[in-house]
């Protein structure tokens, strides 16, 4: 019985070693997700000359951003209320990280409320703000991801050779 308690504490540590270096992992391919959203809006914006909500309801079809819940929430809350409002209160509801909700911030203010030209060079400096964040994050992933795992099996050996 003891043998068994064992062997489940070194897989729980060991789990728990291996989902934090995943996180780590999600937060990379999330931060690339934004990216590409955002250059799909500056294609869409230049090419097409889409109103707000036609623009959010290209990008809510891709199939690619069904990860992204606040653009379904944008679009399913009160038309009439304020884009901007609208757009913020979908990515509070989200609770990003301080730095990527500042950024998606930035853009619900943006949209729709200048030119064409405008938009699109503040979603280019959206853009390299969270390349900047993607860069951190995969200098953190590569650094840290062998390191949870590695923490995960020590933590979970030393807490059975206490058990022993």
């Amino acid at each position: 019985m003891k043998l068994w308690g064992c062997m489940l504490l070194m897989a729980a540590c060991i789990g728990g070693g291996y989902c934090g270096a995943a996180n780590l992992k999600k937060r990379s391919i999330h931060l690339r997700l934004l990216i590409q959203m955002i250059t799909d809006m500056i294609n869409q914006l230049r090419y097409q000359l889409p109103t707000v909500s036609e623009l959010l309801h290209h990008l809510h079809m891709q199939k690619c951003y069904g990860d992204l819940p606040f653009l379904e929430d944008c679009l399913q809350s009160d038309p009439t209320d304020v884009f901007s409002q609208r757009w913020a209160d979908a990515i509070r509801c989200c609770r990003y990280p301080e730095e990527e909700q500042a950024v998606l911030l930035q853009i619900g203010e943006i949209l729709g409320s200048t030119d064409v030209e405008g938009q699109c060079s503040t979603l280019l400096l959206c853009r390299d703000h969270l390349e900047s964040l993607l860069k951190q994050a995969e200098e953190k992933q590569h650094s840290h991801s062998t390191l949870y795992r590695s923490m995960g099996v020590l933590s979970g050996l030393f807490l059975v050779i206490l058990l022993i």
